[in-house]
């Protein structure tokens, strides 16, 4: 059994990030409960870096009250977010978008450790175990069963579960430029659709926290998605006015041109993963390239198959 002290734990921005902080009026509550009773439920930590529960460890700080702690064994930080993830989802005070997103991180996540436990496999010859207190099944082979199983514990289809991966990307990027922006987006404060904010996520680190000043600084508390969608406009076309010029003085737009430069650069990287494929002895390279580069390929064989459905469907 875990003894009771009173720790001090570290922060970590990224795992801090997954989790939804409750209301305050909740907050109130749960502290006035905390004084009178004390706080018997255990917090958890990975190398004495919090992971949950937040509220209540700033209570108990702030109040000198004593708690139990339980360690997360993880090898990962991908082990450790999806650890994350899977606590965060039990919930059921989620606003809509947190709970898109984080089965799109746990589902993402989960390939991430599918490709560990290969590549651990490859090099010790035998199945690799989980070390994670929780004992969590073996991962899916493949992101299609990943994402059936997905769907089917949160009552989805696995397309949906899909959709909620490039959400997540999406919100990952946008955090890096505006934390501000992606918060309040995934509190629901700013109504704004996926598909707007997919194509927010791929402009510039500039232009994203433009777009950010245009839509938090209305008025309105809750903009609705309508209100969102002009505003999105307006930023763009002041951006594009302000680096572009006039839009009389822009090229033709040729439909043709961004595919064919990816049909060009295409060929390069298939040499170069045959270069590799021929010169490289796998089994001197160190863990981290491997996991690095099953990655980015895990990455790649997706986008190519979503690209290929997407032809084949126009």
């Amino acid at each position: 059994m875990n003894e009771i002290y009173l720790y001090k734990l570290k922060y970590n921005a990224e795992f801090r990030k997954l989790s939804f902080p409750i209301t305050a009026e909740n907050y109130v509550a749960l502290e006035q409960d905390i004084l009178r009773n004390g706080y018997n439920k255990q917090l958890y930590a990975w190398n004495l870096t919090l992971l949950a529960d937040y509220e209540q460890y700033e209570i108990c700080q702030k109040h000198n009250i004593s708690f139990s702690l339980s360690h997360i064994f993880a090898k990962s930080r991908e082990e450790v977010t999806a650890w994350i993830c899977r606590k965060e989802l039990e919930r059921n005070d989620l606003p809509d978008v947190m709970n898109k997103y984080l089965i799109g991180k746990l589902s993402l996540m989960e390939r991430i450790l599918f490709a560990h436990e290969i590549a651990l496999s490859r090099a010790s010859k035998k199945a690799y175990k989980t070390l994670i207190e929780d004992k969590m099944p073996r991962y899916d082979d493949n992101a299609t069963k990943t994402r059936e199983r997905l769907g089917v514990k949160h009552h989805i289809s696995y397309i949906t579960v899909r959709k909620y991966e490039i959400l997540a990307q999406a919100i990952d990027i946008i955090y890096d430029s505006s934390a501000e922006f992606a918060v309040n987006i995934l509190s629901d404060n700013v109504k704004i659709s996926q598909e707007c904010i997919i194509e927010i996520s791929k402009m510039s680190s500039k232009e994203v926290k433009a777009m950010s000043e245009a839509i938090i600084d209305e008025k309105t508390t809750k903009k609705c998605f309508s209100q969102s969608r002009k505003l999105i406009s307006r930023a763009s076309n002041n951006i594009l006015i302000n680096t572009t010029g006039s839009i009389k003085d822009m090229p033709q737009y040729d439909p043709d041109s961004e595919v064919a430069s990816l049909s060009l650069t295409i060929p390069s990287w298939i040499s170069s993963i045959n270069r590799i494929s021929k010169v490289s002895e796998f089994s001197n390279i160190s863990e981290a390239a491997k996991k690095r580069l099953i990655n980015e390929l895990e990455s790649l064989r997706n986008t190519v198959d979503d690209m290929i459905t997407a032809l084949k469907e126009a």
